[in-house]
């Protein structure tokens, strides 16, 4: 490599007598290689990249107004001996294939021509990731369609800092990225990042770039691997994603608002038949029959009796027809 070749980032952080390289690297067009230039010429495998593969695929194209639903990886951890306010370069590689929208059938709020890249802090232990605690999330940035119907992929760096809260170290990021109406298939996200490990010793000053001739190929660090967990299909309402639709859809016994799922009545679809009343009852319906008889459809003191369904009037002497309405 010539010298001053590729892109080289140093950033440096003071704290007492520690300095901390927050971020350093030479990278071609592949992700897959990175090289580390090392500042020190320490072969240390804890000051090279960790690489995290999170990995999706998915279709969806049946666009409907209202959509906001997520995509969330798993936790990436933080190492526990990242020092508050240290920063953790994220790299993260979107890899996607999006149709253009149609707008002479679909409308600008039903067909979105990009979908959201988030990241987050969440709490050690947290597991179960619903629409409201995605409000811990942050826009890192959109990702635009550029090229209709043709694999695409967006590159971006974003800047994880240790948090402290409450004495605790807040220990585990999460990307999520969001859809509101987006003709996608095949995405898929993949994560690297590097841990700025403290360098002991005197206050130290570097150049914001200098050359290198003896680059070092980045890999996982000891007993690290890539893995291929699965994304989590987070829905913005009371609902589940359907694979077979393409969408999340309510769980029975509800219906799609703006609003989100709202329960419907067992009434509504109208299951009585021949003048039943539909009566809602432990979650579900009771069906009253009324007697044909209720009415007095019977006149000039004719009686009422039930037949076949329907009724039979009984006259009175003197008077006649089917509800006794005409004197002989």
């Amino acid at each position: 490599m010539d010298c001053c070749s590729g892109l080289l980032i140093v950033l440096i952080s003071m704290t007492g007598a520690l300095a901390y390289v927050e971020q350093i690297w030479d990278t071609n067009d592949n992700m897959d290689e990175w090289q580390i230039l090392q500042v020190d010429s320490d072969s240390d495998e804890s000051k090279q990249w960790q690489k995290v593969q999170v990995l999706s695929a998915f279709q969806t194209c049946t666009l409907e107004s209202g959509q906001e639903n997520w995509l969330v990886s798993p936790p990436i951890p933080l190492p526990p001996e990242l020092p508050s306010g240290a920063l953790l370069p994220l790299r993260i590689r979107v890899s996607f294939l999006m149709h253009a929208c149609d707008y002479t059938q679909y409308s600008l709020d039903e067909c979105k021509n990009y979908i959201q890249l988030y990241a987050g802090y969440f709490p050690p232990g947290t597991n179960s990731i619903n629409a409201s605690s995605l409000d811990a999330v942050n826009l890192i940035q959109d990702i635009q369609l550029r090229s209709p119907g043709a694999p695409d992929s967006v590159d971006v760096v974003y800047n994880a800092s240790a948090a402290r809260a409450q004495g605790s170290v807040t220990d585990q990021i999460r990307i999520a990225l969001r859809d509101q109406g987006s003709c996608t298939q095949g995405l898929s996200v993949s994560v690297a990042y590097f841990i700025c490990m403290p360098i002991q010793g005197v206050l130290v000053s570097f150049p914001k770039s200098f050359p290198s001739t003896s680059p070092v190929q980045g890999s996982c660090i000891s007993g690290a691997h890539p893995s291929n967990p699965p994304l989590q299909r987070v829905c913005s309402f009371d609902g589940s994603w359907s694979p077979q639709n393409g969408r999340c859809v309510c769980k029975p016994g509800y219906i799609r608002t703006a609003a989100g799922c709202v329960e419907t009545s067992p009434c509504e679809s109208y299951p009585c038949f021949n003048g039943g009343t539909c009566h809602e009852e432990n979650g579900g319906f009771r069906i009253s029959q009324t007697s044909p008889c209720e009415s007095y459809p019977c006149f000039n003191g004719g009686t009422c009796h039930e037949e076949n369904g329907g009724f039979l009037c009984e006259c009175s002497v003197g008077f006649a027809g089917q509800t006794c309405e005409n004197g002989n």
